[in-house]
């Protein structure tokens, strides 16, 4: 969201939070009539006041916030939350999740140079409870309707196991507007990925 369009949400929000005065009426364009006396009072003062405008404030910044989230993520942000989910959802056998995210052409290359297909993933055990994964180095990469994903995935077995880095490439293929995986391979950081 710009600045102007934050300082006009604040602005309006202080606005609808003041007193409301003669001045103010007048300035809204009600009529006037000399005859008839308005019955106007000053708006609260002191911490009731501040109060109104301090709420008036955080309003602005709400919808600041609300248009900000409403923004369309790019394609970068959409496939790297997806490395991200795919971590965690592999490391509590969330299958469904994995599921919707391999497209249902996916071929993986494991480190020991086996070929698995999506249905080999989703039928493979979870990992062990104590395991933990975390993704580093991510490169992303996209063009057009594909994207690439390259980084480091530091796997410890255990707490007070000493990790083992797996460098890794990810392909992802968008269609109808989705983003897929469609390939992956994964090597023993000091090993090759093979071709």
């Amino acid at each position: 969201m710009d600045l102007k369009r934050g300082i006009f949400y604040v602005s309006l929000g202080i606005f609808l939070a003041s007193p409301i005065t003669k001045k103010s009426l007048i300035f809204l364009g009600s009529p006037t009539n000399q005859t008839k006396k308005l019955n106007v009072k000053r708006g609260m003062k002191g911490a009731a006041e501040m109060r109104k405008h301090c709420l008036a404030i955080v309003w602005g910044l709400a919808m600041i916030g609300s248009h900000a989230l409403a923004q369309p993520k790019s394609d970068e942000d959409v496939v790297t939350a997806m490395e991200q989910t795919w971590v965690r959802a592999t490391a509590v056998g969330d299958k469904e999740t994995v599921r919707e995210l391999l497209d249902d052409s996916y071929i993986e290359r494991t480190p020991t140079g086996a070929t698995r297909t999506k249905e080999d993933v989703l039928q493979a055990p979870p990992p062990s409870m104590t395991s933990t994964q975390d993704l580093d180095d991510l490169i992303v990469v996209v063009r057009g309707d594909t994207a690439s994903v390259t980084g480091t995935n530091r796997y410890r077995a255990a707490p007070g196991v000493t990790p083992v880095d797996y460098v890794f490439v990810d392909a992802f293929q968008k269609r109808e507007g989705v983003w897929r995986i469609v390939r992956s391979q994964m090597a023993r950081r000091g090993g090759e990925l093979s071709k």
